[in-house]
């Protein structure tokens, strides 16, 4: 399968993309985002150096190079990383076009999975807005949390209290294509403890290969201070589980900043056994079978008092959360599964 080679497979070319895609301020301010205020111009040009060597012969991008600790690292054990640029190439390699197009649509993702979202949904078109329906679905749920239907990362969601027409009909007009309305799921206390104000969820990558649905490496996530989602991206922090036996092993921030408590419940997350692993599990690979040209997908899943449900899918779920809680790259993990999974051409 020939899907084209990025990022380009000669060294003077990636440096070349390098450099156009980043600059220099734009260098210098991942480092200090990492290494903090005080470094000299001779400091920052030394790393800038170094981090575009990382691009030219590893394809680690500009965060990789401090997330998973190049420095520290043997030339092969750099090589044991997935990168972004990779992890990319690996989605489009298993996931035809028309699955994209199902996942990065919230509504439509809802149509194909929604008895496993075991709450109410209100799917509101921009192109076809119906206010009459969302009208009989908010007087059934007065708290909401609204999703814009084509955002990821947690970008655009809001949970809206005493919900009206009034209140969501102004955001809906703001988005590209709409907005998916939900009723609030109602998280089992054994994960809302950590931090009430979020649903935190657990991310279960599965990988079909040969009819044979295999479970990858996996992480919960969970909020911090005032955020009403668990995405890291959103000072979030995340846990590496041991698929084994469903507890975590290791948990950080989006800067790799080992955790062991959560810093607003103060309650330990580091040795958290996931309730009804097993069952997390189950419904991950029953939710792999139901479109079967989406071979990789990574799916977040929610504990509530009536057992694991959907919250969403995605064809383009990251490694990186997994390999940066566990300090341990994945692809001798995925190439035990296929010999052949970073083949591009």
């Amino acid at each position: 399968m020939k899907i084209g080679v990025y990022p380009p497979k000669n060294w003077l070319a990636r440096l070349y993309r390098l450099q156009k895609k980043t600059s220099k301020s734009g260098f210098n301010s991942i480092i200090r985002s990492f290494l903090g205020d005080g470094l000299s111009d001779s400091q920052l040009r030394w790393y800038r150096l170094k981090m575009k060597w990382a691009y030219v012969w590893h394809q680690w991008n500009e965060s990789e190079y401090f997330h998973f600790g190049y420095e520290r690292l043997s030339r092969e054990g750099r090589k044991k990383y997935v990168t972004e640029l990779e992890k990319d190439l690996f989605c489009r390699k298993y996931n035809q076009s028309k699955t994209h197009r199902i996942f990065n649509n919230k509504g439509l993702t809802y149509q194909y999975f929604a008895p496993y979202y075991k709450r109410d949904v209100c799917i509101v078109n921009k192109a076809e807005v119906d206010m009459s329906e969302l009208a009989d679905f908010l007087s059934k749920h007065t708290d909401v949390i609204v999703k814009p239907i084509c955002e990821s990362m947690g970008n655009g969601i809001r949970i809206i209290r005493n919900a009206s027409v009034e209140a969501i009909a102004p955001i809906v007009e703001k988005t590209t294509d709409g907005l998916i309305v939900e009723e609030l799921i109602c998280q089992s206390s054994a994960l809302s403890v950590f931090h009430p104000k979020s649903v935190n969820t657990v991310r279960i990558p599965t990988w079909v290969v040969d009819d044979k649905i295999n479970v990858l490496p996996s992480f919960i996530r969970f909020g911090c201070g005032g955020a009403e989602v668990d995405n890291a991206a959103k000072g979030g922090l995340f846990g590496f589980i041991d698929l084994e036996s469903g507890i975590v092993t290791g948990v950080c921030d989006k800067k790799g900043r080992p955790q062991v408590v959560h810093p607003d419940s103060h309650l330990s997350i580091v040795g958290l056994s996931i309730p009804h692993w097993d069952e997390c599990v189950s419904l991950a690979k029953e939710l792999a079978k139901v479109v079967p040209d989406a071979k990789y997908v990574g799916w977040d899943l929610a504990f509530t008092d009536n057992g694991w449900a959907l919250v969403e899918g995605n064809v383009y779920g990251q490694f990186v959360c997994q390999q940066l809680s566990s300090r341990k790259g994945i692809r001798d993990f995925l190439l035990a599964i296929d010999p052949h999974c970073f083949d591009f051409e």
